[in-house]
């Protein structure tokens, strides 16, 4: 539990932070939902007139777009970008700082298994990214509260918002990967939005070449935000996908984590 804790601490700062860009820049977006909805039909010309391509590298559903939910599907594109590279980024934090400390054989030489140490982590991981998700829950609800009286099912605002969930047990679960492989990695910050935005111009191009084979191998993908709109419900193999390589590469993590060497300095 000590570990636990000291983790909890440690990412404090970084947490903080995070939840305060996520405000900002729900805030920001969120604004120009008012607009969005007075000037339908305006921008409903204007969207039409734009090559089917930039719709389909977005996710976008034209039929679906205009109302509250699609400008919300719209605004959930581009900020599940966000909280997949704060997802990366704490795996890649919580599981490799000791190494690019040079302080690993310090942690591993107390009386605790290696076993215990990865899942006080692995709990401290999910925790911090818990408080994150709440934030953006609440934040995006109280905004779209306070800049438009427009009605919208409650359900499926949830449903769109826990995508991002999911988004962020896998790339927490790649961060963790890539923390127990490589040795020491010098830019943690790079590293994550290497990762984030490269599965995320895969994702666009994947949309506009209409790849539906590489759906599969993109959490980006898991989910089809368009069709939680339409349908109020997730598709039955997002959701084992999305947790089955959640679980497959954490149980992978711990393996190695168990039995990789350890350097002493």
């Amino acid at each position: 539990m000590n570990i636990y804790k000291q983790e909890l601490k440690q990412y404090r700062n970084t947490l903080i932070g995070w939840c305060i860009a996520y405000i900002c820049i729900l805030a920001l977006y969120l604004s120009f939902l008012p607009a969005f909805l007075d000037e339908g039909g305006g921008m409903r010309d204007y969207f039409a007139s734009l090559p089917p391509e930039f719709m389909a590298a977005f996710g976008l559903d034209i039929s679906l777009f205009f109302g509250p939910l699609g400008f919300i599907t719209f605004v959930m594109t581009m900020f599940v970008l966000l909280v997949g590279i704060q997802a990366v980024h704490m795996g890649l934090s919580i599981y490799g700082k000791e190494q690019r400390n040079r302080t690993s054989d310090f942690l591993l030489s107390k009386p605790v298994k290696r076993a215990k140490i990865f899942w006080s982590k692995f709990l401290a991981g999910l925790t911090a990214l818990f408080i994150s998700e709440v934030v953006i829950y609440s934040a995006g609800y109280f905004i779209i509260k306070m800049v438009s009286d427009a009605a919208f099912p409650m359900n499926t605002y949830l449903l769109l918002l826990a995508t991002c969930t999911f988004v962020q047990l896998v790339f927490f679960a790649l961060g963790t990967l890539l923390s127990v492989l490589l040795k020491r990695i010098k830019n943690i910050v790079g590293l994550a939005t290497g990762v984030g935005m490269g599965f995320f111009v895969i994702r666009m191009i994947a949309n506009i070449s209409n790849a539906t084979t590489l759906r599969w191998i993109n959490p980006y993908q898991f989910f089809d935000n368009m069709y939680v709109v339409a349908y109020n419900r997730y598709e039955s193999a997002s959701i084992l996908v999305s947790l089955g390589v959640f679980v497959v590469l954490e149980a992978v993590s711990l393996w190695i984590y168990q039995h990789m060497d350890i350097h002493a300095v």
